[in-house]
């Protein structure tokens, strides 16, 4: 229940991955998705990366081609 609250989660997956006195199955499950997060953010912010750079999009303003 706590894992699904939008901002508390990414608190206890910190604190239940490294903390001492937590479950080993609940350290490990934290510490696998700590992992997964982070490997979701690059592959959005390398998404990301990409959309602007092969996008019309410039410091300008969008650049429409009619033709």
């Amino acid at each position: 229940m706590i894992l699904t609250l939008p901002v508390i989660n990414l608190v206890m997956l910190f604190v239940w991955a490294f903390g001492k006195t937590s479950n080993v199955n609940r350290r490990n499950y934290c510490r696998a998705s700590l992992w997964m997060f982070l490997f979701v953010m690059v592959l959005y912010l390398l998404a990301l990366v990409g959309l602007l750079l092969y996008s019309n999009i410039s410091p300008g303003g969008i650049r429409f081609s009619w033709g």
